[in-house]
């Protein structure tokens, strides 16, 4: 079985396909996160208002901004862009992503700080 499992949007955590060039809650790319549309309520087919989670129409079954093309940033003709996205948000199985070092040493550096300041408060 090759088919591309769903992934959580990074931004409003709906359920959609990984290689869609917007998601149909929010309207953001799922690589970058880049807001690819205004808010879209109503089917402009059915004027029927969009389902608030997934943003199909009801009568129709289209979905929110799938008229939208591919993203500045390369999404959704980067396989690697997609592979991360299933990597780090699968519905099913997803991996955590690995700290960046700048936020480990962020971290050290409040704590470091953090003791320093209680040893002068004792003393």
């Amino acid at each position: 079985m090759s088919e591309t499992p769903f992934i959580r949007c990074p931004g409003c955590d709906t359920l959609i396909d990984p290689t869609r060039t917007a998601c149909p809650g929010c309207g953001r790319c799922p690589a970058c996160g880049v807001k690819r549309s205004q808010t879209v309520k109503t089917c402009p087919n059915c004027n029927l208002a969009y389902c608030s989670c997934c943003g199909r129409c009801p009568q129709c079954l289209e979905l929110r901004y799938s008229e939208i093309g591919p993203c500045e940033c390369g999404h959704p003709k980067d396989a690697q862009q997609i592979e991360d996205l299933v990597r780090y948000h699968a519905t099913v199985g997803a991996e955590r992503r690995p700290a960046e070092t700048g936020c480990i040493l962020v971290v050290v550096i409040l704590l470091i700080l953090f003791f320093i300041g209680m040893f002068t408060l004792k003393g």
